[in-house]
């Protein structure tokens, strides 16, 4: 495998747990697959994570990094731009925010994929995402994605070719509760 580090855009809500009809923030289901995404970067260190979720807007980096295990921690690069950022109005979509983000950091050549449960937020860039169901978050089927891209071997391949495996709509899997390690 190439040394070539690979970009993951996180998005949390959707995510690393469910959202929507159900699932109410702190009710004990918070980051509840955040040990599986954790379990699956631990075999990928060459993959590193900006933070693209909303919560960015609301709380302090310092906050955002709290639910992660220390040497996940390590690898997480920063976050995307505000959602204003470069736009005059706040409906800027996800991908636009992935973009300011490579292009501030001179990472435009990088590969990079982002895992989300928002499609409608990509545009031009829809062969970068990995979607996650809202109602289920990273199951299986989205870890099976994730997985197929970031071990591809990114060695013999020209930065613009390189592309995660198909998006799929994780579902049916429910979220255990999870102790938080955060305390909003």
């Amino acid at each position: 495998m190439d040394t070539r580090q690979v970009i993951l855009f996180l998005d949390f809500d959707g995510v690393l747990h469910p959202e929507g009809e159900g699932h109410l923030p702190n009710d004990g289901s918070d980051f509840c697959f955040l040990p599986r995404l954790e379990q699956l970067l631990r075999e990928f260190p060459h993959v590193r994570i900006v933070i693209s979720s909303s919560w960015r807007e609301r709380l302090s980096y310092e906050t955002l990094l709290k639910p992660f295990a220390e040497d996940i921690r390590a690898r997480i690069l920063g976050a995307t731009p505000p959602r204003t950022f470069g736009r005059p109005h706040p409906f800027a979509h996800r991908e636009e925010e992935i973009l300011a983000w490579l292009h501030l950091h001179d990472a435009v050549d990088e590969p990079w994929v982002a895992l989300d449960d928002a499609e409608w937020q990509f545009d031009r860039h829809k062969d970068h995402l990995v979607v996650c169901g809202s109602f289920v978050g990273f199951d299986s089927e989205a870890e099976a994605a994730l997985r197929a891209f970031t071990s591809k071997d990114l060695s013999h391949e020209d930065p613009d070719s390189v592309r995660p495996a198909p998006r799929v709509w994780a579902r049916g899997v429910m979220c255990a509760p999870l102790i938080a390690r955060i305390d909003l």
